[in-house]
């Protein structure tokens, strides 16, 4: 979430559902660590990070590499895009220069750190460079999926992306 909403002062009946960005990351490392040891193959330490530009990416792309550099990561790179700029319907815009950079660093373990219309919006670009196939590992943060978004890239690969008219 945002850390914004974590100052007790400002808001006072706020209560975390979902764990802190900070807590969210060291999961993320935590589990890369864990298929490290198991498979000991270097591509676990060498993730490669998408995020959007606004507070929610900003703040868990920031932690991301701050996490990285101390608990022995190498992220190969960090890309980030202009957030979309309504919360309702996505406006597909061209992240060619984002997707590139992403395949280009040659990693096989992505993180997605986007909210849903963000993610909706790489998916859409990144399918088009192959970077969704069974050899890449791709993780995202609580805010990439939310019950507007019907999409199951792992099931449904060429699945079409589906948006509900409305907000449940």
């Amino acid at each position: 979430g945002l850390p914004a909403l974590s100052n007790r002062d400002l808001y006072p009946f706020t209560c975390r559902m979902v764990p802190s960005y900070i807590n969210q990351v060291g999961v993320i490392f935590d589990l890369f660590d864990h298929f490290y040891g198991i498979t000991k193959q270097i591509q676990w330490k060498q993730p490669a990070v998408v995020s959007g530009a606004n507070p929610y990416g900003i703040s868990m792309g920031g932690e991301f590499i701050n996490q990285a550099e101390t608990r022995g990561f190498y992220v190969t790179t960090y890309q980030q895009f202009l957030a979309a700029t309504n919360t309702i319907s996505a406006e597909i815009r061209d992240l060619t220069p984002q997707v590139t950079g992403l395949k280009d660093s040659k990693a096989r373990v992505f993180v997605a750190l986007l909210l849903t219309l963000d993610m909706q919006n790489f998916i859409f670009n990144a399918k088009n460079f192959g970077l969704f196939n069974p050899k890449n590992v791709w993780l995202c943060s609580d805010a990439c999926s939310q019950n507007f978004i019907q999409y199951n890239i792992t099931a449904f690969p060429n699945q079409t992306l589906i948006m509900k008219d409305t907000l449940d």
